[in-house]
């Protein structure tokens, strides 16, 4: 694995970090590589360590933030930080996680961006009282979502 980690080709060293049984210390290696797509498999992959996948929601690349907040292994420390982050993808993407708590799924469903609110709507997760709430939204759409769940 160390020698395909230190591949010149990037779609080699992203198809290592997505591997399952990449050993922790290449992935910590791997989440720093020069590639975004590279960080961003790392960012995905549910075997990440803690401290590898806490560096990866500061990454400057949104796409590699994005693609952080739907891991399904992600700790609810760092979809909470995700939660604020300034990038509505990012916020959309903690929004459909299932693992984001319902408290945190209220305060996303006050988000500023329909497509925020839209994405709590669709959480399989969310409670019926928040999805209550968004039927009566201000947006059609965000609306239409959280009645769909409700009928």
């Amino acid at each position: 694995m160390r020698d395909l980690a230190a591949n010149a080709n990037a779609d080699v060293r992203e198809a290592v970090a997505l591997n399952g049984h990449t050993p922790p210390a290449v992935l910590a290696s791997l989440a720093t590589d020069a590639a975004a797509n590279v960080r961003r498999a790392v960012a995905l992959n549910p075997q990440a360590a803690y401290e590898i996948l806490a560096a990866l929601v500061a990454d400057p690349d949104v796409q590699v933030r994005t693609t952080a907040a739907q891991n399904p292994s992600l700790p609810a420390t760092l979809l909470e930080s995700l939660a604020g982050d300034p990038d509505a993808k990012v916020r959309q993407a903690v929004a459909f996680n299932e693992r984001t708590q319902p408290a945190l799924l209220d305060r996303l469903a006050a988000d500023a961006i329909p497509d925020v609110r839209r994405a709590v709507a669709l959480n399989e997760h969310t409670p019926v009282a928040i999805r209550t709430r968004l039927a009566e939204d201000p947006d059609r759409r965000v609306q239409a979502m959280a009645r769909s769940f409700l009928d």
